[in-house]
């Protein structure tokens, strides 16, 4: 679990926010909650956050309540976007670099893994990375980013 936070960390580095790292870093490890029946003896049909559809819905959920302004006033849904989407490919990332690359990336269509390559985890944790910079860098030039860095 600490590494899945360490590399939700990484990713949201370029932010220089201290509460978006944290946060960044909180939900790269939340993403296994599922996990939490596993333990408990409860049936669960696991790792359904660890799809494309999760990485796709996860960060327009987080936009939705950005543009509404849930989350506070300075988190634009561009930057709210951004942080959920690099969140679950860090998490992802971690898992594929740890030994474990068998993951259900098109659930809930099929529970029927897919054997992702190890470099295919160091890319995604970098496209986590590039995918935070870029928003902040896009906000820096349109002059939105000191709300948010400062």
């Amino acid at each position: 679990m600490g590494i899945h936070a360490a590399l939700g960390a990484l990713a949201a580095l370029p932010t220089r926010r201290a509460s978006f790292i944290l946060t960044v870093s909180l939900c790269a490890m939340l993403i296994d909650v599922d996990h939490t029946g596993s333990f408990l003896g409860l049936p669960m049909e696991g790792r359904a956050n660890h799809s494309v559809l999760f990485a796709l819905v996860a960060p327009l959920i987080i936009s939705t309540l950005s543009y509404k302004g849930f989350l506070g006033k300075n988190i634009t849904p561009m930057v709210g976007g951004s942080l959920a989407l690099a969140s679950v490919l860090a998490h992802v990332a971690f898992d594929i670099i740890s030994g474990d690359p068998d993951i259900p990336i098109w659930s809930p269509f099929t529970a029927i893994p897919v054997t992702i390559p190890y470099f295919v985890g160091i890319l995604l944790e970098i496209f986590a990375f590039f995918i935070v910079w870029l928003t902040i860098k896009r906000l820096n030039r349109e002059g939105g980013a000191k709300e948010i860095i400062t």
